[in-house]
């Protein structure tokens, strides 16, 4: 590998790597629901394809679904789904946009680059990392998929109830338990 933090570091590595790719899912999911409840699953992963930031993605897809979900009566559970995608946006931005390095412990640390740029130049403001914070980020990840996978299905019952369809979906996904926001990273 490349870079020698990351070398050193495989477990904490693997889990960065897995939410920074395995973001996309997240991001695909978030726009299955608001597709279907646009009762049009294509209009907004169309629209993602038009747009180049994870951010701008996720804020359409919520401006084109949420009077639909009102509509739905899902409002709260689509809030919370919502806050975990954006969190978990976050989350991936800042290891998709940084530098790693070592703390004087050995520890894994890294800067965000636009938070280390100011007038003067690059002065990189590190913040820390340990497996057991990364570990509880990932957690949250499996969370939000989850979170996902019960909204996805608890909208499609709702769209065939408001069309007065008989039902046919069955609900598959349970809410998973809500667990607390992670820290984005630790205090050096």
């Amino acid at each position: 590998m490349f870079h020698p933090v990351l070398s050193s570091n495989p477990n904490e590595t693997l889990i960065i790597g897995a939410m920074v790719i395995g973001y996309g899912e997240i991001e695909l999911l978030f726009g299955i629901c608001a597709g279907l409840a646009l009762k049009h699953r294509n209009v907004v992963l169309v629209a993602f394809h038009k747009v180049s930031t994870a951010g701008a993605r996720i804020e359409i897809a919520n401006a084109l679904a949420s009077e639909a979900i009102k509509a739905l009566k899902l409002q709260n559970e689509y809030a919370e789904a919502f806050g975990a995608v954006r969190f978990c946006s976050q989350i991936r931005n800042q290891f998709a946009h940084c530098q790693f390095g070592r703390a004087e412990d050995d520890s894994m640390i890294f800067a965000k680059a636009e938070d280390s740029i100011d007038k003067n130049g690059f002065k990189p403001k590190w913040k820390g990392l340990t497996l057991a914070l990364l570990k509880e980020q990932e957690a949250y990840f499996v969370y939000t998929r989850a979170l996902l996978l019960h909204l996805e299905n608890r909208i499609q019952i709702a769209v065939q109830e408001q069309d007065d369809l008989p039902r046919t979906w069955p609900l598959l996904h349970k809410k998973p338990a809500r667990i607390p926001l992670p820290p984005k990273h630790t205090d050096l």
